[in-house]
């Protein structure tokens, strides 16, 4: 659901938590380079939320980070996605003893 904003160009605020959701929403504000809009307290999510709805400039600049290049860095290119998915799942399948010539090669 959090990398279906970009594409529609939905800012997107998040509170850096131990939840896999917060970290993934962290995760694609950095890789847009949105990093300013990732809180690490409540009040901090508060007073950024505050901002983003009074300030009209602010509000356009953050909004500008929500564009197609973001979302083809990120979720978008499945084919990179893919690739690191697979990077990451191939050593636990081969230390789990499965034939290592299973392994995927992405180019």
């Amino acid at each position: 659901m959090t990398a279906s904003v970009l594409p529609v160009r939905l800012p997107l605020l998040t509170q850096m938590g131990e939840s896999y959701a917060s970290r993934m929403a962290a995760r694609l504000l950095e890789a847009i380079g949105a990093t300013t809009e990732i809180a690490t307290t409540s009040a901090d999510y508060v007073a950024l939320a505050v901002a983003l709805a009074t300030d009209v400039n602010a509000y356009s600049a953050y909004k500008a980070f929500f564009n197609e290049e973001g979302w083809a860095s990120t979720v978008g290119n499945i084919g990179l996605l893919t690739c690191e998915l697979e990077a990451t799942l191939d050593p636990i399948a081969i230390r789990a003893g499965l034939d290592e010539s299973a392994a995927t090669v992405c180019l």
